[in-house]
């Protein structure tokens, strides 16, 4: 897994993307298993390079691999021109997406607190009672537990049902993008 936006580019100078995981990064390997490319990755063959952007900024573009072990094909300038072209256009559609996201989390945060602080402030059995009394408050705690529980069930589909929108938008717009590669 590499360091933030990562991609392949390829001897024949296409480049391959895809999507970056839940934190923010993308995995190499996920690229070179979609691709329709037969990669070649042995020392001398190597027919492609990893290229990384680790902190999501043009500036922190980097190849993937030691500087002994580049490929002698690789023309280092063109590699970084066009992998950061591309990447600049990558940028806005992550950075539009981790702001409405951004936004959604807190929203659902505090969902939940009033059936939360119920269940927790709720003593559950008293010091001395009878059976009854101890099944009486056990039956009490599983349902502020229970109305707890679903508030919070309802808070986490309503807000993944606003994160998939902002996902399902940044997917689109990057699926425009030539060399995308679809799940």
């Amino acid at each position: 897994m590499c360091s933030g936006f990562g991609m392949i580019f390829w001897r024949d100078g296409a480049i391959e993307f895809i999507e970056p995981g839940v934190g923010g990064d993308v995995s190499h390997s996920d690229i070179l298993e979609r691709s329709k490319k037969k990669a070649i990755d042995t020392y001398y063959n190597r027919n492609f390079v990893r290229i990384e952007f680790p902190k999501w900024t043009s500036e922190s573009y980097r190849l993937d691999v030691p500087t002994y072990d580049i490929p002698g094909w690789v023309d280092q300038e063109e590699v970084k021109e066009k992998a950061t072209k591309l990447f600049l256009r990558i940028l806005p559609l992550y950075i539009k997406y981790k702001i409405g996201v951004g936004e959604v989390y807190p929203k659902y945060s505090s969902y939940a607190t009033e059936e939360r602080t119920a269940w927790v402030s709720h003593v559950a059995y008293p010091e001395k009672g009878t059976p009854e009394e101890f099944a009486l408050a056990q039956a009490e705690d599983d349902r502020l537990w229970e109305i707890f529980d679903a508030k919070l069930k309802e808070g986490d589909s309503l807000q993944n049902a606003e994160v998939e929108v902002f996902k399902t938008e940044f997917l689109t717009e990057m699926r425009r993008i030539r060399g995308y590669l679809r799940a």
